[in-house]
């Protein structure tokens, strides 16, 4: 619930989390492919749940992401993940003054028709990258 004060008053705002899943931050070494109208782009996964994916990436040109599935690839081990499935959410530009003039967007995506084997890939990933977290934790 988001709260704020105007004119000495409090208005409290409720706010609904719209996923049902929980998303859990990936490991720096983790990263997706997906391709576009023009060329094949790279992201940085920024969070991660058995629902969906959030990532952020460098546009290329103005080519149009119309790409229906992503690679997932962990870049320690090799292991990569084949084309899971997704349905667009959101892709807004990312403005962050250390980065100027590049730009960055970020994309979240919903899975969607997942292979009982892609479900049991994806749960496999996450416990891992959970794993591995707390084992750097420590």
């Amino acid at each position: 619930m988001l709260s704020r004060e105007e004119d000495r008053k409090e208005y409290r705002v409720k706010t609904y989390e719209r996923r049902q899943h929980n998303r859990i931050k990936a490991r720096n070494n983790a990263y997706v492919i997906f391709p576009t109208t023009s060329a094949t782009l790279y992201g940085f996964i920024v969070d991660i749940s058995r629902g969906g994916i959030c990532f952020e990436y460098i546009p290329l040109d103005d080519s149009v992401v119309d790409a229906d599935v992503l690679d997932i690839i962990l870049s320690d081990t090799g292991r990569r993940f084949n084309s899971l499935p997704f349905q667009s959410i959101s892709d807004t530009e990312i403005f962050d003054p250390c980065y100027s003039p590049v730009v960055f967007r970020r994309r979240a995506v919903k899975f969607i028709d997942l292979t009982p084997q892609q479900q049991s890939d994806l749960e496999n990933f996450i416990h891992q990258n959970l794993a591995a977290k707390d084992r750097l934790s420590h």
